[in-house]
């Protein structure tokens, strides 16, 4: 019964919980704090519960298959061998790696843990909406709100810990456990993929109910019709219903309030200067962004990040390279040159990648600069190439220092440009989600393998005396993430493991 005092008497905090399994599995015994939807409205408007992914208490944790299962990251050998230990933790080596049993036996997951208490407090929500005290206008905007926050659970969880979906090849696949009560003897059994996602279709029909038009300027993490659109624009593409996509992407696109955020407006945050030898970086104003700022981001139609405690994303050569380096704005405020200073690194010289809060929280909720991106993708991926070309300049425009629009010759030179544009865009963050998907569409020249090459890696240790080549494939199962033995062995078999 602690958590439900937990809930009414730290309201504005909800930070501390214990592990996940005690969400799938704890018996709530008694409700009488629960009186009023405004104390319900409290558990809504506390946005950093709901807004970080990698994070099961709003601090601390790890997004590692964002961080570090991607292209957009590279570990240089020499920048292990002379700097061992320490500097990354043997967990991101082990996303880096694409480790399964490892990860396995980490001590927790944070994404999943985190996940699934959102999902306890949307259900928490939706099981005493109808008890409490208050206006029922109010009620029906705090059932729109807590289906909403476990549609986007729920996607997060599918595309983390299940394969890939498209809908005519692989819907039997193991999907996620679908928790919709607070109840101990709600079954954990994993539904099927197809299941899932026709579940986080369901909660957002429920969600599209509320009266809120448009995002809501005071109170953007709250949900609004605008939000929801801009999901489905994600949702659809990313199971390959490109007019689905469409349709919704250009809805969201007439938000009055979500808008572009002009680069050419942003200015230096705190230098940060080293000696021995002398560097010098230039943070822009992202880094001192706290949570005050950050949920505010004009782009946003709904706030949400990837969190990374350490801070420490070091973009690849390959991903460097894309960037126009003299003219573009995102390589000038986020890829910082001797980053690697940050952590007493001094030798070789590596960049950081950092967004709000000096690289703790990376952009991946719905924003204006996706839709454009995602109306992007449909129209080349149609063969609609000048309007492809269109919606990637207005984009364009307000990120390069001096206007570089880009052109394409045809079809298949768009989809290269666009999607080269939606990585420039969206580092970090996306690419996780996005290599997933095109390893099962039916467009082979999207495909993905990331390879690399690295010392061996051993349980809770890194061999700098031998190298292997570690490699991410198109039909890879390792596509979905172990689930933690931790929520396995307190789930007594009843959650089933990824098989690999």
């Amino acid at each position: 019964m602690k958590f439900f005092k937990l809930y009414i008497i730290l309201l504005a905090a909800f930070l501390a919980f214990s592990a996940c399994k005690k969400y799938l599995s704890e018996e709530p015994k008694k409700q009488t704090s629960i009186q009023t939807a405004e104390q319900l409205e409290a558990l809504i408007n506390n946005a950093m519960l709901y807004a970080p992914d990698g994070t099961s208490n709003g601090i601390g944790g790890q997004n590692g298959s964002a961080g570090y299962s991607t292209d957009d990251t590279e570990i240089p050998l020499d920048a292990w061998r002379l700097n061992p230990n320490g500097k990354w933790t043997i967990d991101n080596i082990y996303y880096y790696t694409f480790k399964t049993d490892e990860i396995v036996g980490l001590s927790g997951d944070p994404i999943y843990a985190g996940e699934y208490k959102k999902i306890f407090t949307a259900n928490l929500i939706l099981f005493n909406i109808d008890k409490v005290t208050g206006d029922e206008s109010l009620k029906n905007e705090l059932k729109a709100d807590a289906h909403f926050i476990r549609a986007y659970a729920y996607w997060v969880l599918a595309n983390h810990f299940c394969l890939p979906y498209t809908a005519a090849k692989n819907g039997n696949e193991l999907g996620m456990t679908l928790k919709t009560t607070i109840d101990y003897d709600e079954s954990l059994t994993r539904s099927t993929i197809k299941e899932t996602y026709d579940f986080i279709l369901a909660d957002l029909a429920e969600a599209m109910k509320t009266s809120r038009n448009d995002v809501d300027p005071v109170k953007p993490w709250r949900v609004s019709k605008k939000a929801i659109e801009a999901f489905l624009s994600r949702y659809y593409l990313f199971i390959g219903n490109y007019d689905e996509s469409l349709v919704h992407t250009d809805n969201a696109l007439t938000s009055t309030t979500a808008a572009l955020v002009d680069y050419h407006t942003i200015v230096a945050g705190t230098q940060q200067n080293y000696t021995s030898p002398t560097a010098s970086i230039i943070n822009s104003e992202f880094y001192d962004y706290t949570a005050a700022k950050f949920l505010y981001w004009k782009e946003f139609y709904m706030p949400r990040f990837s969190y990374q405690s350490s801070q420490w994303l070091l973009p690849s050569t390959a991903l460097r390279s894309l960037y126009d380096q003299a003219n573009d704005l995102r390589f000038k405020w986020l890829m910082l040159a001797n980053g690697n200073r940050r952590f007493t690194i001094v030798t070789p010289m590596l960049y950081r990648y950092s967004f709000f809060s000096d690289g703790r929280y990376i952009p991946t909720g719905p924003t204006v600069g996706e839709m454009l991106l995602n109306r992007a993708e449909v129209l080349a991926r149609k063969g609609l190439v000048q309007e492809a070309m269109n919606a990637i300049n207005i984009l364009r425009a307000k990120r390069m220092n001096t206007a570089a629009p880009l052109a394409a010759t045809d079809k298949d030179d768009a989809i290269k440009k666009v999607l080269e544009e939606r990585r420039r865009e969206l580092p970090f963050s996306f690419r996780w989600y996005d290599i997933r998907r095109f390893s099962v569409n039916d467009y082979p020249g999207d495909d993905v393998t990331v390879s690399r090459t690295f010392y061996k890696v051993n349980v809770g240790a890194v061999d700098t005396t031998a190298t292997e080549v570690y490699s991410l494939a198109p039909g890879s199962r390792r596509y979905a993430v172990p689930i933690n033995g931790v929520e396995i062995a307190s789930a007594k078999g009843a959650i089933e493991q990824n098989k690999y």
